[in-house]
């Protein structure tokens, strides 16, 4: 006979007492949901509700979509606007947003919305960048607006995860047209957002490059469409205005490298074939004049020909050619337009050289690449 142990474990649950602020905060939304199944929305009313308030006015109507500019390629959503309308139209709703994160280099908002009805609920998390192009991290009051701007997306995600689009689709579209107008009134309105992107900074030239019109004249109600979208996604923190209007860029010319445009243009050219000798008194059928003596171009001085061979050294090692450096000097003033590469004269020679760290930053500016930007499938919650 052996002897069994038997070990007696007692599991002793212990009970975990919410505090004052769950208690409050669940007795809170209990009493929404109730309040949310005692009267139901009516969804003719949700419709009839959000046109009227999208449509309200002309400025009301604009704020209710954005556009999005993708290296050329445009993408439209609605706006924060229409989610407020659409949140607070559809009706027993709770939503909001708040920043969860901040690790110096970017700021992350978690976005919410619950349906008290249907109990369906969505969290939505946007992050947004708070440092420039150089690492230089924001200042406390841009990361503020930054974080408000994330706050304001996220939430609107979020509505939209639970507000059906079927609802949003038609006063989606019904705001777009309020906001445009007609052939009547595009002059005007035209003219009005000129103004307004004139206080932004940005020029009529601009942003006929971004629309690909030759001229103000030629912007039309599509035209007038898209920059209502790209206005408000600036205005809300969607795009910044490079990324919605960015500079234009110089087509590189083929053209040999500087090194070789510098030795051709300085180069003596080549003296004509001697012709032969005609008899005394005779000329050839087909001579009617004597040709035109060909003129030579003056040779640079020896102290010019040394700097123009530096600065197309220095050019070369950069990978820029001779003819877009004398793009951006004339854009920027530093020689006078038609200027050619053998005729800038020792003075500006020394004043280029001598800022050549500047003359290189205008380069990089004027022929760099555009960033490349993270896309997405879906446009509503880009």
């Amino acid at each position: 006979m052996t002897d069994e142990k038997t070990t007696d474990t007692t599991w002793e649950l212990q009970t975990v007492t919410p505090t004052a602020l769950e208690s409050l905060e669940r007795a809170n939304i209990d009493m929404q949901i109730s309040t949310a199944k005692r009267y139901p929305r009516s969804l003719s009313v949700v419709k009839r509700r959000m046109l009227d308030l999208a449509t309200l006015d002309q400025e009301t109507a604009e704020s209710c979509f954005y556009r999005l500019n993708r290296k050329g390629k445009m993408i439209e959503g609605p706006s924060i606007r229409l989610a407020e309308i659409a949140g607070s139209s559809f009706g027993n709703l709770r939503y909001g947003a708040r920043v969860i994160g901040n690790d110096g280099k970017t700021i992350t908002a978690q976005g919410y919305c619950h349906d008290l009805e249907t109990n369906v609920m969505s969290q939505v998390e946007v992050q947004r960048r708070i440092t420039d192009r150089d690492g230089n991290t924001y200042s406390e009051d841009m990361q503020v607006v930054t974080g408000n701007a994330a706050c304001a997306i996220a939430a609107r995600n979020a509505i939209f995860k639970v507000v059906p689009f079927a609802f949003v689709k038609p006063i989606f579209s019904a705001a777009k047209h309020a906001a445009v107008g007609d052939i009547k009134t595009l002059a005007e309105r035209r003219t009005r957002m000129l103004k307004q992107f004139e206080a932004m900074g940005i020029d009529s030239k601009r942003i006929c490059s971004t629309l690909e019109k030759g001229g103000i004249e030629e912007i039309g109600l599509e035209d007038l469409e898209t920059l209502i979208g790209l206005y408000n996604a600036v205005k809300d923190g969607e795009q910044n205005i490079d990324q919605a209007f960015p500079v234009p860029h110089f087509e590189k010319p083929k053209f040999a490298t500087p090194r070789e445009a510098y030795e051709k243009l300085i180069s003596k050219p080549e003296a004509p074939p001697e012709e032969p000798k005609r008899r005394r008194g005779r000329k050839p059928k087909s001579e009617t004049e004597s040709p035109a003596e060909t003129k030579q171009a003056p040779e640079p001085p020896p102290k010019v020909r040394e700097k123009l061979g530096e600065l197309a050294g220095r050019l070369g090692l950069a990978k820029y050619t001779a003819e877009e450096f004398l793009q951006v000097a004339a854009r920027n003033g530093w020689v006078p337009r038609g200027t050619k590469f053998e005729e800038i004269s020792d003075h500006q020679l020394g004043i280029i050289l001598e800022n050549f760290d500047t003359v290189m930053k205008e380069m990089d500016k004027a022929f760099a690449e555009p960033p490349a930007t993270k896309t997405t499938t879906d446009p509503l919650f880009l």
